[in-house]
């Protein structure tokens, strides 16, 4: 696994996740799914967690935040 290595080798990463709607440009799994909620929550807990934006966001900042907000509370 990814983090494995950053462990073995002391690297600090940054794990970007995707909280989209599927969509024509979007494809990416339900931020409403559990194991999809656990992996960040495991990520969180060993490295850097971001949102990655979504297609659908770039251009509503409002959304964006609304994202970030969700991928924030999935690892608190």
């Amino acid at each position: 696994m990814l983090v494995d290595l950053h462990k073995k080798y002391g690297v600090k990463g940054i794990f970007f996740f995707q909280f989209a709607d599927y969509s024509t440009f979007d494809k990416n799994v339900s931020p409403d799914n559990n194991k999809f909620r656990f992996l960040i929550k495991s990520i969180a807990d060993y490295g850097k967690v971001a949102l990655a934006a979504s297609y659908s966001s770039f251009n509503d900042i409002d959304l964006l935040k609304k994202r970030k907000e969700k991928v924030d509370r999935c690892y608190q």
